[in-house]
């Protein structure tokens, strides 16, 4: 364990019969970046100067995923706690008390976030605002995920990673490409908790509002190409109820309640919605005749307007 993390920290094992002195990580590295995982036992930590000293061009951002930390650099506590994202400035000596952990921590140049130490704190709560705190949250599922399943980093991912980081840490953001990857990030978001919510009938724009702090010009903007967020919403609905339309049996009934389960209040409504994105009423849409099939059978019509819906996600 000590051999291991050498260049960055000392790692004593707390002396316990229930601490085994278990140390194991995956690494891996990126454009100017190394991600690791680590799993550890309870652990006594310090860096030191000469610590301090070679690695003093680097920030850590780091998320525990299990367990805790309770520790102090100079006159202020370092403490971290489970999904809290955290920035710290390893030009600075600390120590701290580690307990049996899962850690994501990510290892970047300073220069490559923008972090300069003569105007930043050494320890940034980088997730202490709740859009912040999904928006990096996200990003770091997204590439570990990647990383654990195929050993592959997502460049497009670690860029919105970065642009998130870069504003969380409250640096001006005058570089487009950082508006515009952390927008992309928020879009992102918007549309998961779109997506997860789609059955509520409580989803609307004052929600989405109230949830990510965004202003209304912003959202708007952010779906201008799909028409707007209440359009957005009433296509991926559309898209639900229909996917669910074609993997059931036509039994008198199931258009209404499937309709109605995705939010259209209506038969005429749903009728509207399908002719807008189809070109025709559901039952031409689903193969209907008088006497009800197994299953459904899809036109060419059906085919073209279900993939502009596919296209939607």
């Amino acid at each position: 364990m000590r051999e291991s993390t050498a260049n960055f920290f000392d790692m004593t094992p707390v002396a316990s019969d229930a601490n085994s002195g278990l140390y194991k990580t995956k690494s891996w590295f990126g454009d100017n970046c190394l991600f690791t995982l680590p799993t550890v036992d309870a652990a006594a930590i310090r860096r030191s100067k000469a610590q301090a000293e070679s690695g003093g061009h680097l920030v850590m951002i780091q998320r525990f995923l299990k367990g805790h930390l309770l520790g102090r650099l100079g006159d202020d506590s370092v403490d971290r706690h489970p999904g809290e994202i955290y920035l710290v400035d390893l030009e600075y000596r600390f120590e701290c008390l580690q307990f049996p952990a899962i850690i994501q921590s990510v290892f970047f140049p300073k220069s490559v976030l923008g972090y300069d130490s003569a105007r930043h704190a050494p320890f940034i709560h980088l997730s202490r605002h709740p859009t912040f705190a999904k928006l990096l949250g996200r990003q770091l599922d997204r590439i570990y995920s990647d990383l654990v399943a195929e050993n592959a980093l997502d460049p497009v991912a670690q860029e919105r990673f970065i642009a998130c980081i870069k504003l969380a840490m409250g640096n001006d953001p005058q570089d487009f490409d950082v508006r515009r990857q952390a927008s992309l990030a928020l879009k992102d978001l918007i549309c998961q908790f779109i997506e997860h919510n789609l059955e509520s009938w409580d989803l609307s724009v004052a929600l989405i509002l109230r949830e990510f702090g965004v202003s209304r010009a912003s959202l708007y903007r952010m779906f201008e190409s799909k028409g707007g967020v209440r359009q957005y919403i009433s296509d991926r609905r559309l898209f639900r109820a229909v996917s669910e339309i074609a993997e059931r049996p036509l039994v008198r009934g199931e258009l209404t309640r499937i309709s109605e389960k995705w939010g259209f209040s209506s038969d005429a409504n749903f009728n509207r919605a399908v002719r807008r994105q189809f070109g025709v009423p559901p039952g031409a849409l689903l193969g209907h005749s008088e006497e009800p099939t197994n299953r459904i059978e899809c036109s060419d019509t059906f085919g073209a307007g279900f993939a502009t819906l596919l296209d939607m996600t």
